[in-house]
């Protein structure tokens, strides 16, 4: 048998993950604070002809197929050259992104000496997120909470049949806990609410599976499979943490 050509597994890669040739060679945006964050919101494409005008107080960190870049107000900037190539990311940033759960830290993580209020690892829910999350394992998926002082009780609940509900015990000190797979199965299509102390609102949270992502897949590639789904909490967690580190391909 013919080994696959690793330009070809790459393809074969996107193509299972529902990526146009056209979408990748754009550049996304996958993180925008400032007066011109209505202009350039999280997963807007920006054709690389275009450019990036900011005024003062505006950060836009985009993302493309070569690494990231964060472009800072006021300025105008020309997309084409906006994206650079990294030379690889951090053993942080890799752990951040692991499908594997190596990534997940029973801890949680710091940011400048405070608690980080999203999860340590992009495919962990935040069960205060609402909207599509995208899952490449839909049969475990893991749940965290921001605020791990206190004892809660909380339920989800399917919202196509609300009898059918679970109880999601977070004891004092635990950020995490397993989605209830065996009371409850995740079924694609169907929406889930989690209601309970602690939470300003409940939050409604759709799951989207998606294919295992190749090893070394790029950042540009992930956020990409974000986008294509929807999946715009992941996405604006994805680049708060690219801003943050630093960090892109």
């Amino acid at each position: 048998m013919t080994m696959m050509k690793p330009a070809l597994r790459l393809a074969t890669a996107l193509a299972a993950l529902g990526l146009a040739t056209a979408a990748t060679a754009d550049v996304l945006v996958v993180r925008s604070t400032g007066p011109s964050a209505t202009t350039y919101p999280v997963g807007r494409r920006l054709p690389d002809s275009e450019r990036v005008v900011l005024r003062t107080g505006d950060r836009v960190v985009i993302v493309g197929e070569g690494g990231t870049r964060t472009l800072a107000g006021p300025g105008n900037f020309p997309v084409r050259a906006s994206v650079q190539t990294t030379q690889g990311r951090s053993t942080t940033l890799n752990r951040y992104l692991s499908a594997s759960g190596g990534g997940i830290s029973r801890t949680g993580a710091v940011r400048g000496g405070s608690a980080v209020e999203t999860p340590p690892n992009l495919w962990v829910l935040n069960v205060a997120s609402a909207g599509s999350f995208c899952t490449i394992d839909i049969a475990n998926v893991w749940l965290w909470r921001a605020d791990k002082d206190q004892d809660t009780l909380l339920t989800v609940e399917n919202t196509a049949t609300p009898e059918a509900k679970s109880s999601l015990a977070f004891v004092a000190g635990q950020n995490f806990r397993r989605w209830p797979a065996e009371e409850m199965p995740i079924v694609e299509g169907q929406s889930y609410r989690f209601t309970g102390p602690g939470m300003a609102e409940t939050s409604v949270v759709n799951f989207v599976p998606m294919p295992a992502l190749p090893e070394d897949a790029s950042v540009g590639t992930i956020a990409n499979a974000l986008a294509e789904r929807n999946c715009t909490d992941q996405l604006a967690q994805l680049g708060a943490r690219l801003d943050e580190s630093g960090s892109g391909n």
